[in-house]
């Protein structure tokens, strides 16, 4: 924002004047005259200083939220991301995020004030998600952490070269026990969803070296995703739930309705979507656990992370 003349003058010129009133002592003023002297132009240096580096406008940071969510949404588009089958059928990015999200509760020097998580899908089912967020808080550096979310291999590459290829699955489905066939109504299965997903429980485990911050995690009552309908020969329906830190997501469950025979069953599988150890439980009972995992760069596992260097649009 730019300064009046004014300002100029008081924030150049206050500081000296503090210091030679300082320095020179009473003179032809009086002691009350000289403090009283000080005392005002140190204080209109620090107001002019105050003026200078006030906050932006509300106008302003909205212009830089647009710009900054505009840049976010650029980088994952940057990978190509392909099924390891013999087709190597090409993943589609969905353009806007599922979740806009932001982490206040990390450690100073890593909260997230803005940030977002996008998936690419394969006939409707999600198959890779990737949470894109500014490292470190001066927003010169985004990063990608990518997770497979696939029950096979896949090759992502960027800039025409492979950077990503991992041959195990993302996840491991199960039978959701003790549950009903999928209803044959989407709004049915919608509800159906909701209440097995209700049925899990997400703890962050530890995320800090001393772990004192586990945390039960919370559940997004909606899903962040519903699968396309009739776009999957072999999944009837299916929906992403996050579980969450804040609004950040730390692990997520997937829920399908899966052909099994002549008929369909519920299936789940949980991912992590942090570095953090973490647990899952079904009524109880735990189904799901993770050891801490910091910084991944093995393009040969199923979670990696990779840092973009930008230049901010202001």
């Amino acid at each position: 924002m730019g300064e009046t003349g004014h300002t100029r003058l008081n924030m150049s010129v206050s500081p000296a004047l503090c210091g030679y009133v300082s320095r020179t002592g009473g003179g032809r003023w009086s002691a009350a005259v000289h403090g009283a002297l000080l005392v005002a132009l140190c204080l209109a240096g620090a107001a002019a200083g105050q003026e200078a580096g006030s906050a932006p406008s509300e106008k302003d940071l909205s212009k830089r939220r647009a710009a900054w969510r505009e840049l976010l949404d650029r980088q994952p588009a940057e990978y190509k991301i392909y099924l390891d089958t013999e087709e190597k059928t090409a993943l589609s990015l969905r353009k806007a995020p599922v979740l806009r999200w932001a982490n206040y509760t990390r450690f100073d020097a890593l909260k997230v004030r803005d940030a977002a998580t996008y998936i690419w899908t394969a006939q409707g089912r999600p198959e890779v998600v990737a949470c894109a967020f500014p490292i470190p808080e001066t927003e010169t550096t985004i990063r990608l952490d990518f997770g497979s979310l696939s029950r096979g291999g896949l090759i992502a590459e960027r800039g025409g070269q492979r950077v990503w290829y991992p041959k195990e699955p993302g996840v491991k489905f199960q039978k959701v026990p003790d549950s009903a066939a999928p209803a044959n109504s989407a709004v049915a299965r919608l509800q159906q969803m909701k209440m097995l997903a209700a049925r899990f429980r997400s703890t962050l485990l530890q995320w800090r070296e001393d772990a004192s911050d586990r945390e039960e995690l919370r559940m997004l009552p909606q899903p962040v995703y519903r699968y396309e309908e009739g776009k999957n020969p072999d999944a009837l329906d299916g929906a992403m739930f996050f579980f969450v830190q804040g609004t950040d997501p730390e692990s997520l469950l997937l829920l399908e309705a899966v052909r099994q025979g002549s008929g369909y069953q519920w299936q789940y599988a949980l991912a992590r979507r942090g570095s953090g150890a973490l647990l899952a439980q079904y009524r109880k009972e735990t189904v799901w656990q993770v050891p801490v995992m910091h910084s991944p760069h093995n393009p040969e596992q199923t979670r990696i992370e990779f840092d973009h260097r930008v230049r901010v649009p202001w």
